[in-house]
């Protein structure tokens, strides 16, 4: 017999498990039969999915402006939306230069509003560390 550092942990996660081959727990989830009955990892498609594709397709091409990497990221949205559409009209529905410096712009400006905006407890108030209670 082991010793074991979390003996209720262990023991809860066994009787879990059990309730689960039982059919008695979590029965309105389906398992997958191509995955020999197991769980997925991650219920997260879009991030196992289509933000890493687009976060490794970036770290291959980092070298790219900003502005580039913009471009980069529409442009592989648009190939793998799944609609049929030519190559000019894509073209014509990628963003220019200009509107993705819009972006950014906006972004920027946001963020600076938002800078200037004061909330509660962002700062010490010199009333509350000063009473005007002096010590004799």
């Amino acid at each position: 017999y082991t010793e074991y550092t979390h003996k209720r942990l262990r023991k809860a996660r066994r009787a879990i498990n059990q309730l689960i081959r039982e059919g008695t727990l979590f029965t309105y989830i389906e398992l997958d039969p191509d995955n020999q009955g197991l769980y997925p990892h991650t219920n997260n498609m879009i991030e196992g999915g289509v933000n890493s594709q687009l976060r490794d397709m970036i770290r291959w091409h980092r070298g790219l402006p900003l502005s580039k990497q913009a471009k980069a990221i529409f442009w592989w949205c648009t190939l793998h939306s799944g609609k049929n559409i030519d190559l000019y009209e894509q073209l014509d529905t990628l963003p220019t230069d200009e509107t993705i410096t819009g972006f950014y712009a906006q972004a920027h400006e946001k963020h600076e509003e938002d800078k200037d905006m004061r909330l509660w407890g962002d700062q010490p108030v010199w009333e509350e560390f000063h009473t005007g209670n002096t010590l004799s």
